[in-house]
C-alpha cells in the first residue's frame, strides 16, 4: 500500500502527467459544453420544423394505423388482450396508445410500456396531438387513440450523432496535445541515434518544462561531457605519439653514431682481439634500434608495412612457446601446451614484435599467476586466425601492472594485421593472441 502511495505521489507530481492530465480535462470540458449548448438547440429546431409541417405527423400516423389494423387481423389481437398491443407498442416507439369501448379504457400504452421521450413532446398537449380511428379487433369494434412523435426519433438520431461528434472533438484535442509531446519524443530518439552514429557535434533540441525536456537536457549534456572526453583523449593520444616519436627518434641518434664508431673500429682493426666484443656490440646496436623502430607502433599501433611481415610456421610458434613452458616448468609453474593439428600452418608476423608479445605475455605470467593451479597455453585455427591463447589463474591482485604491458601487445597485435584481447573474470585471467594466417591457409 505504501508504495502504491508513493508511485501515485510521484505521478501527481511529475509535470508530464499534470500537463496531461489537464489536458485531458480541458477536452472534456470542450466536448460536453458544446453538447449541452448544441443538443438543446437541434431539438428545439426539429420540433420547430415538424410544428411547421404537420402533414409529416399525419403520414405516421395513417401508416401506423394501416399496420395496427393489418396486426390486429392477422394476429387476431382482441381489445383486452394488453401483452399484444404492448409488443406493437415496442416495435414503433415512440408513441402512446389508448383503446376505448363505449367510453371505457381498454388499454393505456403508459401502464404497460416505458417510453422515453423528451419534454417538448407535450407541447402541444396530448389531447391535441391524438388522432382517433376506429378499429376492428377479434372482440369487436373499439376506438383508437394514437399519439406518435417522429420529431422524437429525428432529434434523437441528431442528438447521438452530435455526441459522436462531441466524442470525437475530445480524442482530437487530446491526440493533438499527446502528438506534441509525441513529437518532442521522437525528434529526442532521432537525434540521440545521430550521436549514436558518431554526430556528437549535433546539439539536442530541449523545448518545454516537463521530464521529456529533462531528460533532453540531461542527453544533451551527457553528449557534450562524452565530447570533451574525446577531445582530451585526443589530445593525450596525440601527446602520447608526439612523445612516442620523439623518444624513438632520440634513442636512433645515438645509436646510429655508435653504430658508426663500431664500423670504423671494425675497419681500424680488422683482425684484432676484441673485434668479437665489436661485432656483439654492433649486432645490439641493430636490435636496439629495432626495438626503437618498433617503439612508436607500440603506443600507436599503427600498421606495419607489408615488407616488414614474415612467415612464421605454427611449427616454429610451438618450438618458441615450447621453450617458454619449460622454462616456466622449471620455476616450479603448473603449465601445458596444446597445438593439435594446427602445426602445419603458416602466420604471418614480424618476428621483434610477436617476441614483445610473448615476452610480455608470459611475463604477466610469471608475476601474476598461481604457480600451483594449471597454466594452459594453446595453438588453434579459427577461421583466417592463428590464435595463441594461455589462461590462468591469478594470484589475486588487481593487475594494475599488467595494463601497459597489455596495451603495447593490442597495438603490436593490430599493427601485424591481428588482434589481442585480455578477459579476467572470476578466478580466471585468459589473454589471446590472433595472427593472421598466411593466404591460401584460411
Amino acid at each position: 500500500m505504501l508504495s502504491r502511495a508513493s508511485g501515485a505521489a510521484r505521478w501527481v507530481a511529475a509535470r508530464l502527467s499534470r500537463q496531461l492530465a489537464a489536458l485531458i480535462a480541458c477536452a472534456f470540458f470542450l466536448s460536453f459544453t458544446l453538447y449541452l449548448l448544441l443538443q438543446p438547440a437541434i431539438a428545439n429546431y426539429i420540433c420547430d420544423v415538424y410544428a411547421a409541417h404537420p402533414e409529416w405527423t399525419e403520414s405516421r400516423e395513417k401508416a401506423l394505423f394501416a399496420d395496427l389494423r393489418m396486426f390486429v387481423s392477422k394476429d387476431g389481437v382482441a381489445a383486452t388482450n394488453s401483452a399484444a398491443l404492448s409488443a406493437w407498442v415496442r416495435r414503433h416507439p415512440p408513441m402512446i396508445l389508448a383503446v376505448y369501448r363505449s367510453h371505457a379504457l381498454l388499454y393505456d400504452s403508459t401502464r404497460y410500456t416505458t417510453a422515453v421521450l423528451h419534454a417538448h413532446i407535450t407541447q402541444p398537449a396530448l389531447s391535441l396531438r391524438e388522432a382517433s380511428r376506429a378499429v376492428t379487433f377479434a372482440d369487436g369494434d373499439a376506438l383508437v387513440a394514437l399519439s406518435t412523435f417522429p420529431e422524437h426519433t429525428t432529434s434523437d438520431m441528431f442528438s447521438r450523432t452530435l455526441l459522436v461528434v462531441c466524442a470525437g472533438l475530445f480524442l482530437s484535442v487530446v491526440l493533438l496535445g499527446m502528438r506534441r509531446k509525441a513529437r518532442s519524443l521522437v525528434l529526442l530518439e532521432l537525434e540521440t541515434l545521430a550521436i549514436a552514429g558518431g554526430e556528437t557535434d549535433r546539439p539536442i533540441t530541449v523545448s518545454g518544462i516537463d521530464e521529456l525536456a529533462a531528460l533532453a537536457r540531461g542527453v544533451d549534456e551527457m553528449r557534450s561531457s562524452l565530447l570533451s572526453a574525446a577531445r582530451e583523449s585526443d589530445g593525450e593520444r596525440q601527446e602520447r605519439d608526439a612523445w612516442a616519436a620523439a623518444l624513438s627518434h632520440d634513442l636512433r641518434t645515438p645509436l646510429t653514431a655508435l653504430r658508426g664508431y663500431l664500423e670504423v673500429l671494425l675497419r681500424l682493426d680488422p683482425k684484432g682481439s676484441a673485434r668479437v666484443f665489436a661485432e656483439k656490440s654492433a649486432a645490439q646496436a641493430d636490435r636496439i634500434k629495432e626495438m626503437s623502430d618498433m617503439l612508436f607502433s607500440c603506443f600507436t599501433g599503427a600498421a606495419i608495412p607489408e615488407e616488414q611481415l614474415g612467415v612464421m610456421s605454427a611449427l616454429e610458434l610451438r618450438a618458441n612457446l615450447n621453450d617458454r613452458v619449460e622454462t616456466f616448468r622449471s620455476k616450479g609453474f603448473n603449465i601445458s601446451l596444446e597445438s593439435g593439428e594446427s602445426v602445419s600452418l603458416s602466420a604471418r608476423v614480424r618476428r621483434d614484435a610477436l617476441e614483445r608479445v610473448l615476452d610480455n605475455a608470459f611475463g604477466n605470467l610469471l608475476n601474476h599467476a598461481k604457480p600451483d593451479a594449471p597454466i594452459l597455453a594453446r595453438i588453434a585455427k579459427e577461421g583466417a586466425y592463428l590464435i595463441i591463447s594461455i589462461e590462468n589463474t591469478p594470484r589475486g591482485n588487481d593487475g594494475s601492472g599488467q595494463r601497459l604491458g597489455l596495451a603495447i601487445c593490442e597495438n603490436l597485435a593490430r599493427a601485424m594485421g591481428g588482434a589481442f584481447e585480455a578477459v579476467q573474470s572470476v578466478g580466471t585471467f585468459r589473454v589471446r593472441l590472433s595472427l593472421p594466417l598466411v593466404d591460401g591457409e584460411a
